[in-house]
């Protein structure tokens, strides 16, 4: 049903109410509408305000706004989140050169310095770097995107900031380098010609040893593909048969064959050299 949001009463005269009275007292009534209407704005924007509040504090994205007007950029605010995750409060990043005592080293890059080193025609600048822990100082990579805010005539006047904490992503990233230089190093030491391929074919590694067995100069003239690779050499059964592509001993293997010392007759097309390879 309907709900009551104010009532008047209006009771200051002991004869009827004229014509005059009824336009006084509808005007009062609209006023009294008007109350009615901005106290439930405020109410609704008194609990935006709150779910927004709840909404950044529950947020692994840090936010910070900086004014840009003045002669040295001074942060106007951050997020409460940041102290669950990098220790310090608010009042904290307020204090001055809070970020250039507290980044790693001489990494990163100040907003002062973008605005003067950097032509950001979009307004947008992204850049990685670590960041240290309030609690023991500890490195927490951080993700950095900065939105700068203009006047009409051109003129920063505000940028926004977003931290995320990359922490989980550059470790992983890391330890797959790693793993990469150990498969290479393994790979290179290796005297057989050795390949891996992916799912779609796709070489993902390679040796030195597989580019000589196949008469290539180097690792970057081998194509990366499978079917690259009918550019440039010619399969034969011991027959003479030849192969399509899509019959090479990888592209079988892939459909789930399995095969075991097949050997074949290998030409290249460009220099008509010949010779038997023996593929497991």
């Amino acid at each position: 049903g309907e709900t009551i949001v104010a009532v008047v009463g209006v009771a200051n005269k002991e004869e009827d109410y004229d014509h005059q009275d009824e336009l006084q007292l509808s005007l009062l009534m609209n006023n009294v509408w008007k109350v009615a209407d901005r106290g439930k704005a405020m109410t609704e924007l008194a609990e935006l305000s709150a779910r927004m509040q709840h909404y950044i504090e529950s947020s692994d994205v840090i936010i910070f706004a900086f004014d840009l007007t003045q002669a040295k950029v001074k942060a106007t605010w951050c997020g409460d989140n940041i102290q669950r995750i990098l220790g310090y409060t608010v009042e904290d990043v307020m204090n001055t050169n809070w970020w250039r005592k507290n980044r790693h080293g001489e990494e990163g890059i100040s907003l002062g310095q973008i605005l003067r080193e950097y032509d950001l025609e979009t307004n947008d600048f992204e850049q990685d770097y670590r960041f240290h822990h309030k609690k023991d100082r500890h490195d927490v990579w951080i993700n950095e995107r900065i939105r700068i805010l203009r006047d009409a005539q051109g003129n920063p006047i505000e940028a926004i900031s977003a931290w995320t904490d990359i922490t989980v992503r550059k470790q992983i990233e890391a330890s797959a380098a790693e793993s990469a230089a150990q498969l290479e190093a393994a790979l290179s030491s290796m005297s057989d010609a050795v390949i891996i391929s992916d799912e779609k074919g796709n070489y993902t590694h390679f040796n030195e040893a597989f580019a000589t067995f196949h008469k290539f100069n180097s690792k970057e003239e081998c194509g990366l593909h499978l079917f690259e690779w009918s550019k440039f050499i010619e399969v034969r059964t011991l027959d003479g048969e030849l192969l399509q592509a899509k019959d090479w001993l990888v592209n079988r293997v892939l459909r789930g064959e399995s095969k075991s010392n097949e050997e074949y007759v290998l030409c290249r097309l460009d220099t008509e050299e010949t010779w038997f390879g023996s593929y497991t």
